[in-house]
């Protein structure tokens, strides 16, 4: 942020993590010292993430499943991301509900069903990325299948992964996308969306002017597109 505006570099959408940390760190700062003292003066309130989380979890499959779903949280193993993951399943086991901690490859169809570690699967929380998993045909193969026959509800479905890409930037910002916004949402595009564009040659425009030398890829944007 500067001047008061929110520049957005990035949208990492297709596997959201970090809200059993954020709960986690909270409490941690909540208890020092520094904080106490500050709360005497000063109203302070966190913002809880992992209840949401939950809530948004249990919500995406309705009343499809039982009550008490068991969820799978999958991701490759030996990532440093276990630790969150490890908090997750204190927190779905407090909450009442069975979750298991499981690799793409611990997955196995039964019956037109999911299961991980011998039992039924009812709902995914994916967490491991589509580039990382579809390049592997026979891992992704149950989760996948399962996926498309409804066998199992994935939280963070593949449809997610343009959410991701970068290049949905360039989708905002392009001049030639222009008609399918609102003023109002153009205004917005312009003050908060990074110039984002393909490199390729071709016609651009750039802060209203025009330029048909070659374009920057995801110029003012971090990463890759």
């Amino acid at each position: 942020m500067s001047a008061g505006v929110i520049r957005f570099v990035e949208c990492n959408a297709e596997s959201p993590a970090g809200m059993a940390c954020n709960d986690e760190l909270a409490a941690v700062f909540g208890s020092l010292p520094v904080m106490r003292e500050f709360k005497r003066r000063w109203r302070v309130r966190t913002l809880p993430a992992r209840r949401h989380q939950l809530a948004a979890t249990l919500r995406s499959y309705g009343k499809r499943v039982p009550a008490k779903p068991r969820i799978a949280i999958v991701d490759r193993r030996g990532l440093p991301t276990l630790t969150e993951f490890e908090t997750l399943q204190r927190y779905f086991e407090e909450q009442g509900l069975r979750r298991v901690i499981c690799a793409p490859e611990d997955l196995e169809p039964r019956r037109d069903r999911l299961h991980a570690s011998g039992e039924r699967v009812h709902l995914v929380y994916r967490r491991v990325l589509t580039s990382e998993l579809l390049p592997r045909p026979a891992v992704a193969k149950p989760l996948v299948d399962a996926h498309l026959k409804g066998a199992v509800i994935v939280v963070n479905s593949f449809r997610a992964k343009l959410l991701h890409k970068k290049m949905s930037l360039a989708l905002l910002s392009d001049d030639r996308y222009a008609r399918l916004h609102t003023p109002g949402q153009r205004a917005a595009i312009a003050r908060h969306i990074p110039w984002t564009r393909k490199v390729r040659e071709g016609h651009t425009t750039y802060a209203g002017r025009s330029s048909t030398s070659p374009t920057t890829s995801c110029a003012r944007a971090s990463g890759s597109c």
